[in-house]
């Protein structure tokens, strides 16, 4: 018995975001290798060809995949936005490293790293609009209401720690506490 299948997909199709992604690397087959990886899955590239283009195109919102080296190393203060670095031979600093998203050993992978980049960060852009406004302080219970909230006084405005929301009475008494604290231990200290 031998079963078809036809043209029917075993995993459903996601509906998937593409990004445009800056991509600079010295080496030309590098960058030849990076472009293909993300062409392939599907993202739009934009080459930068000079050190000066990590200074004035890199900006916060969109990503840049670098190759490691001495160049890129130079431009570290420059590069203001989210990264994805290729080691391709050359080890990151631990600094640039650091700063990185992810850290890729061959060019041909990076279509992994920048794919779950875009998931990451459209997954949290739907966490941060399904966050409504906070319907009561966690500590006294007061109920919120959007239109009071608008008017002067701190009393009526809530602040979110987490997934702790507090009214602006509950925020002051506590700087009252903190700042008791404070001067208690200052007097300790004082004494000993």
């Amino acid at each position: 018995m031998q079963l078809d299948f036809g043209e029917t997909h075993l995993a459903p199709e996601v509906g998937r975001v593409r990004a445009t992604v800056l991509v600079w690397a010295p080496e030309q087959q590098v960058a030849e290798t990076i472009e293909a990886s993300l062409v392939g899955v599907g993202h739009s590239v934009r080459r930068l060809e000079h050190d000066a283009d990590l200074a004035t195109l890199h900006q916060r919102h969109t990503l840049l995949v670098a190759q490691c080296g001495p160049r890129l190393e130079a431009q570290q203060a420059f590069v203001r936005g989210p990264l994805i670095l290729v080691e391709s031979g050359c080890k990151p600093s631990d600094a640039l490293a650091a700063r990185a998203y992810a850290v890729v050993a061959q060019p041909a992978e990076i279509g992994h790293a920048v794919d779950r980049f875009v998931e990451h960060r459209q997954l949290a852009a739907e966490v941060a609009e399904r966050r409504g406004p906070p319907r009561r302080c966690s500590r006294c219970g007061r109920g919120f209401d959007a239109l009071k909230a608008r008017g002067p006084g701190t009393a009526r405005r809530f602040v979110r720690f987490g997934a702790i929301a507090l009214c602006g009475t509950c925020v002051e008494a506590l700087r009252t506490l903190l700042r008791q604290a404070q001067t208690q231990v200052a007097v300790v200290e004082a004494d000993t």
